[in-house]
């Protein structure tokens, strides 16, 4: 081993061959440290632009590496093995099905036989075995009865890349869970405000639209229960009903007419606050004895809207859609000027 030691003032200085080359180790390894030191600063590759779960799987069948399968339950519920649901959580990967399981998927790291578990991705950049139905497609997402996704213009796995070829290929995605704050939903019994004229809440249930050319209700949005399918769907969509007020959908454009404004008991006045019988051409028998009104009525059972979930000022969760709500005109009597008949 090379002898190094400090030198003591006014010693002759004599610097070995060993010291000399340990000064030069010395100095590369120096000139190797902000290089070293970026690259361990650094997450590794893979963490930095993936989170993996561990994934058992039960679809009945082999997944491909870059396969899919949609997101079931816990592998270790907590009433089971608290410790082991907090430590190593871990999932059930089950067979897709389109309806029920749209926007909840992993993408497999490595072919995963039936019945065993691998590492698959929630979330993050990966490639992914995509059926590419359309070029223009932007996202993708669950097909029914595939282990791959299929392209949409809206799904849980946006495309980053795809090869510029239709059928099934590979492509780079990033994957998430699809957001759940906007859903179309048929609206249903509308509840009405106690003492207030024009503001009510909506029942609702979620819908998705018809698309088969062949059906009855070819170009209509449909009820999730109304549907006549083999999966769980019904018991998944969303729904508000008669029980339920905390559900009830709230309609954007009624808020205004929630507000009542002050206004006179008597006359024409009293229907539009707006001095009518002073305006100069008015009827010569003003206020008329009868007058037809336009009266806001609730938005129409069966119409489709949009609802996005909103925090109300409790923190609770609030349903709101915009529609517009139909006018019933109206007869009237006009009250008389100054109470008399």
């Amino acid at each position: 081993m090379t002898n190094l030691r400090h030198v003591r003032a006014g010693e002759k200085l004599r610097i070995g061959a060993g010291a000399y080359n340990a000064f030069v180790d010395a100095a590369r390894a120096h000139r190797r440290v902000p290089h070293d030191l970026s690259r361990a600063s650094e997450p590794s590759h893979g963490a930095s632009r993936q989170t993996t779960i561990l994934v058992r799987n039960e679809s009945e069948e082999d997944v491909p590496r870059f396969g899919c399968l949609a997101i079931g339950d816990p592998i270790i519920p907590p009433d089971e093995n608290a410790d082991e649901f907090a430590n190593r959580p871990s999932l059930i990967g089950v067979a897709p099905m389109e309806l029920r399981h749209f926007g909840s998927c992993v993408v497999a790291c490595e072919p995963i036989a039936a019945g065993k578990i691998g590492k698959c991705v929630l979330r993050g950049i990966t490639p992914a075995r995509v059926l590419m139905a359309d070029v223009r497609h932007t996202h993708a997402d669950i097909a029914e009865g595939h282990r791959l996704l299929k392209t949409g213009f809206v799904g849980a796995a946006r495309i980053l890349w795809r090869p510029d070829e239709a059928g099934e290929v590979v492509c780079l995605v990033e994957i998430g869970p699809l957001s759940r704050d906007r859903i179309t939903v048929v609206i249903g019994k509308a509840h009405p405000f106690a003492g207030v004229p024009f503001g009510w809440r909506y029942e609702w249930e979620e819908a998705r639209l018809d698309d088969d050319p062949a059906s009855m209700t070819f170009g209509q949005w449909v009820p999730l229960s109304h549907l006549d399918t083999s999966s769980d769907a019904q018991a998944d969509g969303l729904k508000a009903g008669p029980g339920e007020p905390e559900m009830w959908g709230y309609n954007r454009h009624e808020g205004l007419l929630l507000r009542v404004f002050p206004q006179t008991e008597e006359g024409i006045d009293g229907f539009a606050n707006m001095g009518a019988c002073l305006v100069p051409g008015a009827l010569e028998q003003c206020p008329p004895p009868q007058a037809v009104v336009p009266m806001i009525r609730p938005v129409l059972e069966g119409a489709t809207v949009e609802l996005r979930a909103e925090r109300t000022l409790s923190g609770e969760t609030a349903w709101v859609f915009e529609a517009f709500n139909p006018v019933e005109w109206t007869r009237m009597a006009v009250p008389p000027l100054g109470g008399g008949a």
